[in-house]
């Protein structure tokens, strides 16, 4: 029996809280990557939201050259919103087909609603082809974020970690360690400031 939710704010979080971190079960081939299908994760969202009044709501909205889901969790009988304002993700589609903008779609959501509810997989990398901006349709490198004044710090961590070998360049850095770097910019930064 769903315990007594009398306001928005406790039927999400009595919500959030019957959620659990679903299991991988899909690999990405390219990566080799585990990741959970977003059929699964939304079905695990929405057992887990059935008793509480709260739904997970998510929508496709476009600008120029970009496409962008909208997630946020929705109340029921109070019409309420967490976030109050729902911003959207952007991803960039310039010059890509409908099945890397279907792909580009798909991980958004899945990515969007995993962290809207607090849930993970473990493992997932899926993304790290999306997450490197890297050749002719960015123009800019994965590591531009990095200031010019630590590149060469930059470049003796991943060398350390493994990541790379003695005279490759940061370019070289396989998609996986680029995706974990893109994802922790600002730890990186501070680690390789010390």
């Amino acid at each position: 029996m769903p315990k007594e939710t009398n306001t928005p704010t406790a039927a999400f979080v009595a919500a959030l809280k019957a959620l659990h971190n679903p299991k991988a079960n899909a690999v990405n081939p390219a990566f080799k990557a585990k990741y959970v299908k977003l059929d699964a994760l939304l079905d695990g969202i929405k057992e887990g939201f059935a008793d509480h009044d709260v739904a997970l709501v998510q929508y496709v909205i476009s600008e120029e050259n970009k496409v962008g889901i909208v997630t946020f969790l929705q109340h029921g009988a109070s019409g309420e919103t967490m976030p109050k304002e729902p911003k959207a993700v952007m991803v960039n589609v310039q010059g890509i087909n409908e099945q890397q903008l279907g792909s580009k779609v798909t991980y958004l959501r899945r990515m969007t609603a995993s962290t809207l509810c607090g849930i993970s997989v473990d493992t997932d990398d899926d993304g790290a082809a999306a997450s490197r901006p890297t050749g002719p349709a960015s123009g800019r490198p994965w590591s531009a974020f990095i200031p010019a004044d630590l590149t060469d710090k930059a470049k003796a961590y991943v060398v350390n970690k493994g990541w790379l070998k003695d005279g490759q360049a940061l370019a070289d850095l396989p998609p996986e360690h680029v995706a974990t770097i893109l994802g922790n910019q600002t730890a990186f930064l501070n680690v390789i400031r010390r």
